[in-house]
């Protein structure tokens, strides 16, 4: 069964979060709510695409993702339909569409009319554009309803890895809640150069790394020395396809990014090793 999410930059203290929700339930009290997360960094809507990105396909197709993330209402501000993968995303047009999917199609963009901009209706843009937008859609209604066609929606560059001959120049993009680094070098890139290049070394600040694991049990080869791995760093892919450097069972304070001292847009290099 499709949901609503909710993605924002209103943490859990104040009353918007309850505001948003309550405006669900009161116009269908049947529909079912998740949410992401409201720790999203105030008008970082980077940080919100990145959230999504790792998420959103995880909920049943004809979801609608709000995302409530520098959505300030004034008469000039518009705000959007974003269809993908048979997903639809609520925003404001500030960029967060190429930030989440830069190859978008622009014919599944509509901007919402419903409640429009200039309507004197409007005090807060979640409660009164995205939640009647939601609705509709969540029970099978299409956007051209509540909205039209929109073709210039405002596009962000977004912070790719640069692949060039035998080396792929990346950096940190987000840490989270294990001081875990994530990183916008892809799986299917690295494995592309690898086929022809089968050694390479990772490298970051003065550190050095030579493998890549699968799994924490690739990692571990012996589970009754698991103990003598505890701080350790190890590189792996994420559920999603992109470089992750951590340290085995860190935390936000002893975890990757405060012992290698890898913050976000930190560099992170990958060479490739000819074999002579």
């Amino acid at each position: 069964m499709p949901v609503i999410t909710l993605t924002t930059d209103f943490g859990n203290r104040d009353y918007r979060v309850a505001l948003i929700k309550g405006s669900l339930l009161s116009g269908d009290e049947s529909v079912m709510i998740s949410e992401i997360t409201h720790d999203i960094r105030a008008y970082d809507i980077e940080q919100a695409a990145f959230m999504l990105r790792k998420s959103y396909r995880a909920f049943p197709k004809g979801s609608v993702h709000m995302v409530a993330v520098d959505c300030l209402f004034h008469p000039q501000q518009k705000n959007l339909i974003y269809k993908v993968n048979e997903h639809y995303f609520l925003t404001a047009d500030n960029g967060f569409i190429s930030l989440l999917h830069p190859e978008f199609e622009l014919e599944e963009v509509y901007e919402i009319t419903y409640n429009n901009r200039f309507d004197d209706v409007v005090e807060f843009t979640p409660r009164d554009i995205f939640v009647p937008a939601a609705l509709h859609l969540i029970k099978g209604g299409i956007p051209e309803i509540v909205g039209r066609k929109f073709t210039t929606p405002v596009r962000l560059s977004t912070l790719n890895a640069a692949y060039k001959d035998k080396f792929i120049a990346g950096q940190v993009v987000h840490v989270d809640g294990f001081g875990n680094v994530c990183s916008n070098i892809s799986r299917e890139k690295f494995e592309e150069y690898q086929r022809v290049y089968p050694k390479f070394l990772i490298r970051f600040r003065n550190h050095t790394m030579k493998k890549i694991h699968h799994s924490y049990a690739d990692f571990i080869p012996d589970w009754s020395k698991e103990k003598d791995f505890h701080g350790k760093p190890m590189a792996q892919f994420s559920e999603d396809g992109f470089l992750e450097i951590l340290m085995y069972k860190g935390s936000f304070q002893n975890g990757a990014s405060s012992l290698l001292g890898l913050k976000e847009g930190e560099h992170i290099n990958i060479e490739f090793i000819e074999e002579k």
